[in-house]
């Protein structure tokens, strides 16, 4: 299975696919030239950076701590399938 996500979100999002059984490769969407580029200015990119930075930190430490789930209640526990909906054996 091929993941594509940011590059700042990619280790995090392979981590959890590997903690519950996915066999991922992953894919950087914004090296590949289809975005546009963000900020105006260098100050606002290093500002848009290093946020993105901080947070994908501190959200990769909660995960790993399995203290994630708990917290966010946006993210929905991942149930490898085959497909058909059904869990893997």
């Amino acid at each position: 299975m091929v993941l594509v996500t940011q590059g700042y979100h990619l280790p995090r999002a392979m981590l959890m696919c590997d903690r519950v059984g996915l066999q991922t490769s992953g894919l950087a969407a914004n090296r590949l030239g289809l975005l546009t580029s963000r900020g105006s200015c260098p100050l606002e990119i290093l500002w848009i950076r290093s946020a993105r930075f901080v947070r994908e930190a501190g959200l990769t430490w909660l995960y790993w701590l399995r203290i994630y789930d708990r917290l966010s209640n946006e993210a929905e526990r991942l149930q490898p399938s085959g497909g058909s909906g059904q869990p893997l054996p």
